[in-house]
């Protein structure tokens, strides 16, 4: 990748022997497959647990006696929501330290804990800065699904 980092934003040792899967694979497979056990799981339990409004009483219902299997799955499907969103916000504090502490940029209000809160607070800003410090794109630009995210005659920026 780019960065030279693996899929949870460990830094991968020039000697290491190169994998067939890069970053962008691993994460974008992880995706793929939250959301369609997501999807599933909620096709297969809505119907059991969504509310009808009576524009009478002008009330939510919710249903009674929802069988113990939908709460379970409806359990899960949760879970893996909030499981995936710690794992996503744990790379990008990785990746945000990482790119800090290769090109020595300070951390400047919230010492100590700066990765985190940019990355839990305004974590598309957080991706955005990094990339834009990682890439000139004014010069050259994206290439979507590549290895890097960059044209592959770009050159590595160190």
């Amino acid at each position: 990748t780019r960065m030279k980092l693996d899929w949870c934003g460990t830094p991968i040792s020039p000697h290491a022997k190169q994998t067939a899967w890069s970053a962008f694979r691993v994460l974008f497979c992880m995706f793929v497959v939250y959301q369609a056990v997501d999807t599933l799981f909620y096709y297969l339990t809505n119907e059991y647990i969504q509310a009808s409004y009576n524009e009478q009483t002008g009330t939510w219902t919710y249903p009674e006696n929802i069988p113990m299997w939908v709460n379970i799955l409806d359990a899960i499907r949760h879970a893996m929501s909030i499981a995936y969103g710690l794992l996503i916000l744990f790379i990008t504090i990785r990746t945000r330290s990482h790119i800090r502490a290769k090109y020595a940029i300070p951390e400047q209000t919230c010492t100590g804990c700066e990765d985190f809160c940019c990355s839990f607070w305004c974590g598309c800003c957080s991706i955005c800065q990094m990339a834009r410090h990682t890439a000139d794109y004014k010069t050259y630009a994206p290439a979507c699904c590549s290895e890097t995210g960059l044209d592959p005659r770009a050159p590595e920026v160190v």
